[in-house]
């Protein structure tokens, strides 16, 4: 069997799986925060676009995936309009692209370890189906996940003919995409530890030659790691578990992956597995043997030698979010399904090295069947789990039954419940939370929400006050609490949090607006005209804040500005009427004053 037609085989598998996803909606769970709500994509603007490229956004930097998305939400909007909402339909459709692409680059490099197409194929079905995988693909905001696997995967392609067809530039190359796949996600720094792993067990290289090559990358890493950690506060990524428990911890968590990538059955979006629920657990302190053991098996028995390159790419794709180093999701699980994106490659290599085995002994006749049957078995769970994904309730739903404990999937199922207007239902789940978690900051924030658009300003301070306790980091905490100070009447502390959000979060255009509101209140004109103005810069088409900035204008003298910013929101939205209004007082002034 040739390649391309092998490869055209992974590009239909993976369509027939995941295609359904192009009728799926945004997930409200950091689709908004990336996509629908980010305001550099919304619309597209190429200063926006210089911002993502020039410093972070939501504490993340990953300017190539924000800048894929914006290609995709100009063709979303094409000829609809630049405040028309977005199409989640071509979203979908470049994840599965993408996933497609990771795939076939599977392919081709496994073909480099064994030589013939057909367990390479069997080894890239493996990568592209597995259950564990559909998270990745179904859910918009892991665009960055899959782009910075087909960086990462292009790269260590690019390594592996290096080493064996060394050709000047192909290292400095692979350099290159390995730093693509870093601004694409910054959870691409696994890929050093899997480019050891191959260049120690499966090209069979010297650890020190393989640590000479690797040096550039882990250099590189490094700098990525110190870049991540400087764009979060210590609040947002929290102390994790104590560090003489981490080790149980990562073992813990490994434990959960090899026991999922056997057993794929149940996947769930959350599975609510904190360092605190994991050191709750009975078995928490045995876990830990089951990877040991299977580590210990496979470095010390002859027969399973061939295990070591699979195994050891697993667990260094893995290594970074095992809990070893706290990361900022491990204050909702430590474990989630995306963390094995990358990491698949090495049982995709151990299924591809085995075939390749039986086929040179003879033997891959009787595997055929087998490995056929493993794989539309693997096909058939996936094409269900995906179908999970379909509605924010959906994924939510389900997850919630499969982690009922999770103290955020009841935040989730909260936020959608308020979407449709069902607030007391959301109240109670937001309440859920709080009973599984009492600091959980997202609940007391949204209980503070429910409570301010009821007029009830005290209970939503108290709220509001408890959240920032538990997350000081919490931007939009902080900005409904100079909300609700602004309404009380309180304008030093509405000011102080105001402002503190914007040190946290400067990009927020509705923050900035609530400080242009209270200064334009207290007579402090010039610098409410200066906070209108950013939030018309950060949402150039914010009808309120074009009017709020030509209001501003008009009492501080600058008519022609004042006229522009009326005209534009009217531009915006013909019926606005306060614009109208403006506009006709302008014109009175001007009849008074000739």
């Amino acid at each position: 069997m040739k390649l391309l037609p092998a490869a055209l085989l992974v590009i239909a598998a993976s369509a027939a799986v995941f295609s359904q996803t192009v009728e799926f909606e945004f997930i409200n769970r950091d689709d908004d925060i990336n996509v629908t709500a980010n305001p550099h994509l919304n619309p597209v603007r190429a200063d926006g676009l210089a911002e993502l490229w020039t410093a972070p956004y939501a504490g993340l930097y990953i300017p190539l995936s924000y800048t894929l998305w914006a290609g995709v939400a100009a063709v979303s909007r094409d000829g609809s309009g630049s405040a028309a909402p977005l199409d989640p339909g071509p979203f979908h459709a470049v994840n599965v692209a993408l996933h497609a692409l990771a795939a076939v680059l599977v392919l081709v490099l496994l073909r480099r370890f064994t030589d013939r197409t057909p367990p390479a194929l069997a080894g890239a079905l493996l990568f592209a189906l597995h259950p564990l995988q559909v998270e990745s693909v179904a859910w918009v905001t892991e665009l960055r996940g899959l782009l910075a696997a087909c960086f990462g995967f292009a790269a260590l392609l690019l390594h592996v003919k290096d080493a064996r067809e060394p050709r000047k530039g192909r290292a400095l190359l692979a350099l290159s995409l390995f730093a693509a796949a870093l601004l694409a996600k910054p959870s691409a720094v696994a890929l050093p530890l899997v480019l050891l792993a191959l260049d120690v067990f499966a090209l069979r290289r010297g650890l020190g030659a393989a640590l000479r090559t690797a040096a550039p990358w882990f250099l590189l890493a490094g700098v990525a790691v110190v870049a991540a950690k400087a764009q979060q506060d210590v609040e947002t990524i929290g102390e994790g578990a104590p560090l003489w428990a981490r080790p149980l911890v990562a073992g813990d968590a490994l434990a959960f992956y090899l026991g999922k990538l056997v057993w794929p059955v149940p996947l769930a979006m959350d599975y609510g597995r904190t360092p605190e629920v994991a050191m709750g657990s009975a078995g928490f302190y045995l876990l830990w043997l089951i990877p040991a053991a299977l580590i210990v098996c496979v470095w010390r028995v002859p027969a399973l030698r061939a295990a070591r390159a699979p195994l050891a790419i697993f667990v260094a794709g893995l290594l970074p979010v095992l809990g070893l180093v706290p990361f900022g999701y491990q204050r909702i699980s430590t474990v989630a399904d995306r963390y094995v994106y990358l990491a698949m490659l090495g049982p995709a290599l151990g299924v591809a090295l085995a075939l390749g085995r039986a086929q040179a002994k003879g033997r891959a006749r009787a595997l055929g069947l087998p490995v056929a049957a493993l794989l539309i078995a693997l096909a058939w769970k996936s094409h269900a789990q995906v179908a999970t994904w379909r509605t924010s309730e959906t994924v939510f739903a389900h997850a919630a039954a499969v982690t009922p404990e999770s103290w955020s999937l009841h935040v989730n199922l909260g936020a959608d419940l308020s979407a449709a207007g069902r607030v007391e239902e959301a109240r109670a789940h937001y309440l859920e939370a709080l009973r599984i978690d009492p600091t959980a900051a997202p609940a007391l924030y949204n209980l503070g929400a429910i409570a301010f658009r009821s007029g009830h300003l005290v209970e939503a301070r108290n709220y509001l006050e408890r959240a920032i306790d538990a997350a000081p980091a919490y931007a939009e905490a902080h900005a409904s609490l100079g909300l609700v100070a602004t309404q009380q009447g309180d304008v030093p502390r509405a000011e102080a949090a105001l402002r503190e959000s914007l040190r946290i979060r400067p990009d927020r255009a509705k923050t900035h607006e609530a400080l242009g509101v209270l200064f334009a209140q207290t007579g402090r004109l010039d610098e409410a005209y200066r906070h209108f103005g950013e939030a018309v810069r950060l949402e150039p088409g914010y009808v309120q804040g074009h009017f709020n900035l030509g209001y501003t204008a008009a009492q501080l003298g600058r008519t022609p500005e004042a006229r522009g910013h009326y005209e534009r929101a009217l531009e915006l939205q013909h019926d606005f009427l306060p614009a109208q209004r403006g506009l006709k007082q302008l014109a009175r002034d001007a009849e008074r004053n000739p």
